[in-house]
């Protein structure tokens, strides 16, 4: 009876490992979906980068050609024009002061010589 009793205990732990494996495969099959999703997420994610990458690059690759085509001692040149119309614009800025009031002292001479003229002096 001991013996029978071992052979129903022993088949009734295989039914039981039997019934945890099968339940362990179903998880591990649902986490093999999971993972399979997941890796084409990462590799639509990896194409999309990879694109932007390539774009990046040619625009680079535009700017690197714009910036040698550009005539640097002409860029200097006008820099220094710049500067020196800086350098004008303050001197007119000085010489407005009393512009104006030479133009109000000079219509003023203007208007008394025409009044003049015109009473017949």
């Amino acid at each position: 009876m001991t013996q029978t009793n071992n052979k129903l205990s022993l088949k009734k732990k295989v039914g039981q490992n039997e019934g945890e494996m099968q339940e362990s495969i179903r998880r591990l099959e649902g986490l093999v979906a999971k993972l399979s999703t997941e890796l084409h997420t990462v590799k639509g994610n990896l194409a999309a980068n990879t694109s932007l990458t390539m774009e990046a690059l040619d625009g680079l690759a535009a700017f690197k050609s714009f910036v040698q085509k550009i005539d640097v001692e002409k860029v200097v040149e006008v820099i220094g024009a710049i500067d020196s119309m800086k350098g004008g614009i303050k001197v007119l800025g000085w010489l407005e002061r009393p512009a104006k009031w030479i133009a109000a002292i000079a219509g003023a001479i203007v208007a008394l010589w025409a009044l003049f003229k015109s009473n017949g002096g």
